[in-house]
């Protein structure tokens, strides 16, 4: 059990350091020039389809989907490789400038997504461009993604007034039918005292992944699981992904057993 309670605190002196990093960056300059470009460069969309007959309107979800995610010619999972878009306009301007410092914060191998929200609740810009960019938040369509749910809490204090500096919100562990499991932490960015916008940091699942899998003195007699947001225990691979996804209703024995394919096991929370 020593071993256990070894690496439990290993991945809570992990966690900490995902929180403690997500805090910092929040507070840094790049974190509101960012906000600044690309909550400018969306309002720039907006207002420049006043003049534009109605058939030919895209609103700025639409047009930046477009762009970034339809006529991207990488292929999902690679969006992010695309920094400047053939067109052009204030917004792809302003990306190319704003991409760097997250492709910089991804590098550092804490965190493998970040998403920008502006103070309307727009995800005005997210470093993979996946499913929930350009979205709002209270769109169905992103309804209980891993940003929108840690997006939500953090705007949801903001309408109540009580949001603060270095909150910090997260989605807990999320498990996708294709097995994917994420974490998201959102954190507000006030600007002279002004709620200037929010951005999320999505954890590094492989990196995670990696501290749970390494093995300790008791070998293959030890497994290591998450506890997610709907009450599952994930069992992670090497990448992060779910291998094994157990109700704890269905395997656990008694207080000190769960029952697993393999053989009886003795467990601590």
């Amino acid at each position: 059990q020593s071993a256990t309670k070894a690496k439990q605190k290993v991945i809570e002196l992990s966690l900490g350091q995902v929180k403690d990093s997500a805090a910092f960056f929040s507070t840094l300059e790049g974190a509101k020039d960012s906000l600044m470009k690309t909550m400018v460069g969306w309002k720039n969309l907006k207002d420049g389809q006043k003049n534009v007959e109605e058939s030919q309107k895209e609103s700025p979800k639409e047009l930046l989907r477009r762009i970034f995610i339809t006529d991207n010619p990488h292929p999902e999972g690679e969006r992010h490789l695309l920094v400047e878009p053939d067109e052009s306009n204030y917004y792809v301007n302003n990306h190319k400038v704003v991409h760097p410092i997250y492709q910089e914060l991804v590098d550092q191998g804490l965190f493998s997504d970040a998403a920008l929200a502006n103070p309307d609740g727009f995800i005005t810009y997210s470093y993979r461009k996946g499913p929930e960019f350009a979205y709002h938040l209270e769109d169905a369509e992103i309804q209980g993604h891993p940003v929108q749910i840690a997006m939500g809490k953090l705007f949801e204090a903001s309408k109540n007034e009580t949001l603060a500096a270095g909150q910090i919100y997260s989605s807990g562990f999320v498990t996708t039918e294709d097995g994917t499991v994420s974490e998201v932490l959102a954190v507000p960015v006030f600007y002279l005292d002004r709620f200037f916008g929010a951005i999320a940091f999505t954890t590094n699942m492989e990196h995670l992944a990696g501290l749970l899998n390494e093995k300790t003195g008791l070998g293959d007699s030890e497994r290591i699981f998450l506890a997610d947001s709907d009450g599952k225990l994930v069992q992670l691979d090497d990448m992060g992904r779910a291998s094994a996804v157990h109700m704890i209703s269905d395997i656990k024995v008694n207080d000190r057993l769960i029952r697993l394919e393999d053989g009886d096991y003795r467990f601590a929370e």
